[in-house]
């Protein structure tokens, strides 16, 4: 069983989670792809965009009166706080299948605001791993510039990007002891796909001093009146 798994078992049986949050692994892209932050929801103007991640709970599904239409308004749980999402019809008809509860995922919503209150309408929604896999544009590492590990790991890099084609540009920052850097910019033809046990590895690779991801930015748009 998954951590994942043991995860939604515990939330099926106790309605909370004991040894973890689904969430947690995924702070750093949370951060960034949150946008804006979480924290200004409250203030966002009408037809405001934003990107929210977050775990599907309750869905209710409903059919309008107008034209039996099936839509859905649920609960998007994060680590701090909860809120109620609508997926009207024609949103539904694309997205319904992925409103599975317990489901790890990016919303991309839009505001409507009347008399001071602030809603949410679903625009698109993808699980979480798919979602960083498409945003991550770039990964950019600092390296120890003058460790004895350095040939090792980067002859493993170099594998890594070839036989994970993909289109992540890579940008290595190697630093000395006397702390400047030189900066280089990993050709075209070395992207790579998002594979993120592989990166963890490297990452953890005493080789490294740190690692950044850079996060496609929100795109406006404009959201249909419902």
């Amino acid at each position: 069983m998954s951590q994942l798994e043991k995860l939604r078992h515990e939330k099926d049986l106790l309605g909370f989670y004991i040894s973890g949050n689904p969430l947690q692994g995924y702070r750093e892209f949370i951060e960034k792809i949150n946008c804006p932050a979480e924290a200004d929801l409250d203030s966002m103007k009408d037809r405001e965009p934003f990107r929210i991640c977050g775990v599907v709970g309750s869905v209710s599904k409903k059919i309008t009166k107008k034209d039996n239409r099936m839509w859905a308004f649920f609960d998007l749980e994060t680590e701090s706080s909860q809120h109620k999402i609508y997926c009207f019809p024609d949103m539904y008809e694309r997205y319904g299948n992925k409103l599975e509860e317990g489901a790890v995922v990016m919303v991309s919503v839009s505001a409507w605001v009347r008399d001071g209150e602030v809603g949410l309408n679903m625009n698109n929604i993808e699980p979480l791993d798919s979602a960083i896999g498409r945003l991550v544009k770039t990964v950019t590492w600092l390296i120890d510039a003058e460790t004895n590990l350095l040939g090792n790991f980067l002859e493993e890099f170099k594998e890594f990007v070839h036989d994970n084609n993909g289109m992540i540009e890579h940008v290595l920052i190697f630093e000395f002891s006397d702390g400047h850097q030189e900066k280089a910019k990993l050709a075209n033809s070395l992207r790579s796909s998002l594979d993120m046990k592989k990166i963890k590895k490297f990452a953890s690779n005493n080789v490294v001093k740190g690692i950044e991801f850079y996060i496609e930015p929100l795109r406006n748009f404009t959201s249909k009146t419902l």
